[in-house]
C-alpha cells in the first residue's frame, strides 16, 4: 500500500506530517505542490496519511513504482 502525506517544513528540514514508523520509505517528495507532498510506503502508516493504490500513484507519478 502507498500513502500521500503533506510535508511539514521547519528550519531546514522537510518531513512528512505525522509519525514515521521504522520501515517507512519516502519514494519521493513532490515540491511542485503546495503544500509539498510525500509518497510513502510504510508497514505502520500514520492515520493522517491518505492511502493510495499502485494505480493511483502511477497516474500521479508515472514510472515512480515501476509501472508503465
Amino acid at each position: 500500500m502507498y500513502y500521500y502525506a503533506d510535508a511539514v517544513v521547519s528550519d531546514d528540514r522537510v518531513d512528512p506530517e505525522g509519525a514515521t514508523a521504522p520501515g517507512t520509505v519516502a519514494l519521493t517528495c513532490d515540491k511542485t505542490r503546495d503544500p509539498f507532498r510525500f509518497v510513502l510506503t510504510s508497514p505502520t502508516p500514520d492515520p493522517a496519511w491518505d492511502p493510495k493504490t499502485a494505480e493511483e500513484v502511477e497516474a500521479d507519478y508515472p514510472g515512480l513504482i515501476g509501472g508503465e
